[in-house]
C-alpha cells in the first residue's frame, strides 16, 4: 500500500482474553493493488511499516487466512 491510500484497519486486544476491538476500518482503498501480494512482500511490508521481522512461513499463514 501506498502512503496516500485510505485503507485503514485498526485494532487493540481485550485484556487478558484473545479477542480484539476493531478501532477504525475504512475498506476504501485508493491506490492500485498488486495482482499478487507474495509472502515476501508481505514480510517487507511489516519489516518497513511496524519494524518487525517474520518469517516466510508467518507471512504465508498470514496471506492465507486474509484470503
Amino acid at each position: 500500500m501506498s502512503k496516500e491510500c485510505q485503507w485503514i484497519f485498526k485494532s487493540s486486544c481485550l485484556n487478558k482474553t484473545t479477542l480484539f476491538r476493531v478501532r477504525c476500518f475504512n475498506n476504501e482503498h485508493t491506490c492500485p493493488l498488486k495482482d499478487k501480494h507474495t509472502p515476501k512482500d508481505i514480510q517487507e511490508d511489516v519489516k518497513r511499516e511496524l519494524g518487525v521481522d517474520i518469517n516466510y512461513m508467518k507471512a504465508w499463514h498470514s496471506k492465507e487466512r486474509a484470503i
